[in-house]
């Protein structure tokens, strides 16, 4: 599998509309696709998708290309389910989207998505996935519905708590292969790693993992950029860093995501 790599776009809030936008937002790329952004202020996602029909355009191709019919696909942080929607789409009826959103006013924008595309190829869940089951406060961003997460910072509203689990926990009783997981988790990355096991990896068959790599937000988060990347070291990953605006490979560092893929 080729490299890709995508620095997080809040980094370049030039690309960003004004005002707000109302109705389903059809999506440029896959014109079969509507999606429901908030009506709310968002400074990025929602603003941008409702701007471009777009987001985050390289790592939405890189994983339609990882995908096939009939594959697995989990959606860590999945927001309002821009790619949930699009692997649904792509796996078809014989594949699966297991989506995990914490933050409640995501969660509804999400549901909502699913059933505007009639999809029933996806399990949305409102939970968070941590290093251990257990309930936990979600700390809200005022202007940004991308940026919730499950510790605190400064000038965060604390928010109702949610359930938290395992990845390995959540899919104990479930006997689907994973082909592809992508976490985008505000920081939280470190602690779901911890999570994971060697031998879930193994046992599910996955093939890769888009991550999101924040080494302040792991730092905020309890957690340590180091952390992480010894879990990549211990599952054997190979790692490229999914630079965005440029589509190339950077070396690790800032906030950007991990593209990591087994041999």
């Amino acid at each position: 599998l080729f490299p890709i790599m995508h620095v997080n776009s809040s980094r370049f809030p030039w690309r960003l509309a004004s005002g707000r936008h109302r109705g389903p937002v059809t999506l440029k790329r896959y014109p079969d696709l509507r999606i429901n952004v908030h009506a709310k202020f968002d400074r990025f996602i929602s603003r941008e998708i409702a701007k471009t029909g777009e987001w985050e355009a390289f790592e939405t191709e890189l994983v339609h290309r990882f995908l096939r019919p009939g594959d697995v696909f989990v959606d860590i942080g999945a927001n309002i389910g821009w790619y949930s929607i699009v692997a649904a789409s792509v796996i078809g009826a014989a594949g699966h989207v297991y989506a995990f959103e914490p933050e409640k006013g995501n969660f509804e924008v999400a549901r909502n998505n699913i059933a505007l595309n009639n999809l029933t190829n996806v399990t949305l869940e409102q939970l968070g996935v941590s290093e251990s089951p257990g309930f936990v406060p979600v700390y809200l961003s005022s202007d940004n519905q991308g940026d919730h997460r499950l510790y605190g910072w400064e000038g965060a509203k604390v928010s109702d708590g949610v359930e938290v689990v395992t990845l390995a926990g959540y899919f104990a009783g479930l006997p689907d292969r994973i082909r592809l997981v992508k976490s985008d988790a505000q920081g939280s990355e470190g602690k779901i790693f911890t999570g994971i096991p060697d031998s879930f990896a193994l046992d599910r068959d996955i093939a890769g993992f888009i991550v999101e790599y924040w080494p302040a937000g792991l730092l905020a988060a309890g957690s340590t950029p180091d952390t992480l990347l010894d879990r990549f070291a211990a599952l054997d990953l190979e790692c490229f860093v999914i630079q965005e605006p440029f589509r190339g490979l950077d070396p690790i560092g800032g906030r950007m995501k991990v593209f990591v893929v087994s041999d």
